[in-house]
């Protein structure tokens, strides 16, 4: 039962740092609207986003090389995040979010390129890249507001 033990030990500890933020599913975070079970789900709908994406370009050398860096980092950002909820420890969890942000920044490249290439139609592409940049936004305030909330 290692994962009722997790559970048990992450209350434990959100109980005695007085914050919680250790754990998206059972506390979620401090950021308002947003609960971890949103930021989860949220997280792999933009994957599935991603993956329909990559599927959509050319299938010539550009789009492939293009396709799989965006894959990569499109899918990693929930991949990280799920990561981050399974942590025991503060730092722990502020650093998987750090690579969860940096791999929304850098998905959010891959799309900038492929919009700036013309290879996808700009209009397809405006909601999923203003996601990205969404999902970086939200992990730095994810990282800021843990940060901040453990040295009280």
């Amino acid at each position: 039962m290692p994962f009722a033990v997790s559970e048990w030990y992450k209350r434990i500890l959100c109980d005695f740092v007085g914050i919680a933020v250790f754990s998206f599913q059972i506390l979620g975070f401090a950021m308002g609207r947003f609960s971890g079970k949103d930021i989860l789900d949220r997280s792999k709908a933009f994957a599935l986003r991603i993956i329909r994406l990559v599927r959509a370009l050319p299938k010539d050398n550009v789009g492939k090389h293009l396709g799989r860096q965006l894959l990569h980092s499109g899918t990693s950002i929930g991949a990280n995040l799920h990561e981050a909820d399974m942590t025991e420890t503060v730092k722990d969890f502020c650093h998987k979010v750090n690579i969860a942000q940096k791999e929304a920044g850098e998905t959010a490249y891959w799309i900038s390129l492929i919009r700036e290439s013309k290879l996808i139609p700009v209009h397809k592409l405006a909601n999923i890249e203003g996601e990205a940049a969404e999902l970086q936004k939200i992990c730095r305030q994810i990282i800021n507001s843990t940060r901040q909330n453990s040295r009280k």
